[in-house]
């Protein structure tokens, strides 16, 4: 059965079901969910984007209760688009499903101004529940990412917590991360739509921050980090 939705589907007649739009890069993964969501009995897709652009011209007319984006995104970032969609449709929830690990980027969401953080390594069950609570008003996190912010609120985050990478930028972090992934200045720009100097001047203050003396040191460090991320 085809499910797959065009980017600019504009609205959803399926009575009292609640609409979801999705925002990812990868059409095999707009797929799959728009296929999990129509099988729900009281959720229903109305739309899809590969991109932020897109996804920014859809959602005006595919009127979703929920939005789900993807943190990796070509050109603008899904931090970047999600802190836009707050600016443009405050009232719209907005749910991250990514492959990067919540201790790297939940807190980072949560502060552009989603409701939400799921893994796309959990099970589907939890992508679900996660679209249905924000159809409800409601957040939804993990136990680790809640007892992190509550710690924060508390003022009881420990030092050893902190690390210099927190200190980074959304633009720097996510450059940081690339380099680690093993792309080059020039593939970082590319992916970004960045221009080469643009990315230079982010490595530079990246290395700053991190007290790092030169680039191969930074690209050790990266490395080392992203490594450290993984599952």
């Amino acid at each position: 059965m085809k499910t797959k939705l065009n980017e600019t589907n504009s609205s959803c007649a399926n009575g009292r079901k609640q609409r979801v739009f999705i925002v990812d890069d990868h059409p095999m993964v707009r797929e799959g969910t728009s296929a999990l969501i129509n099988q729900q009995p009281d959720l229903a897709m109305c739309g899809e984007a590969g991109d932020a652009t897109r996804a920014l011209a859809s959602l005006g007319t595919s009127k979703p209760d929920v939005v789900i984006v993807d943190l990796s995104l070509e050109g603008r970032s899904g931090l970047e688009l999600i802190k836009n969609i707050r600016s443009s449709f405050p009232k719209l929830p907005v749910l991250v499903y990514s492959m990067h690990h919540e201790d790297l980027y939940a807190e980072r969401a949560l502060r552009a101004g989603a409701q939400g953080y799921v893994m796309k390594q959990e099970p589907t069950k939890q992508l679900l529940g996660a679209v249905r609570e924000l159809s409800k008003g409601g957040m939804h996190v993990s136990a680790n990412v809640a007892n992190r912010l509550l710690s924060s609120a508390v003022g009881a985050r420990s030092a050893t917590a902190v690390s210099p990478v927190d200190e980074l930028t959304d633009r720097e972090l996510e450059v940081f991360e690339m380099r680690g992934e093993g792309l080059s200045a020039s593939e970082i720009a590319r992916r970004l739509h960045l221009s080469r100097k643009t990315v230079d001047f982010h490595l530079e203050n990246i290395k700053h921050k991190l007290d790092l003396p030169n680039a191969a040191e930074l690209l050790r460090r990266a490395v080392q980090w992203s490594q450290s991320k993984k599952i």
